[in-house]
């Protein structure tokens, strides 16, 4: 039968090879038995079946969206109030 480390090869092989092709970010899942539900933004997707191995990959939206993309003056100016305090915190101690 199919070795758990054979199947996490083939899925990083797998990934390395869409992503030089088509660019990030995959999510590249192999192995016998799996259900996949992809993400409700998916770009892209495939899934082959060899040799007993199915190998199912999907690639979605990346939003603009977590701390990096929401960090702006405005917001490091309400922050800045709690950073101080905790700050303040720690130096009390």
């Amino acid at each position: 039968g199919l070795d758990t480390k054979d199947e996490q090869l083939v899925a990083t092989a797998v990934r390395k090879r869409v992503t030089t092709d088509f660019g990030p970010i995959w999510h590249i899942l192999a192995g016998t038995e799996f259900v996949v539900e992809a993400a409700e933004n998916c770009r892209n997707q495939f899934c082959i079946e060899a040799g007993g191995m199915r190998v199912h990959g999907f690639r979605h939206e990346q939003l603009n969206t977590g701390l990096l993309p929401s960090l702006d003056g405005t917001t490091c100016l309400k922050a800045l109030p709690y950073l101080l305090m905790t700050l303040l915190c720690f130096a009390y101690t």
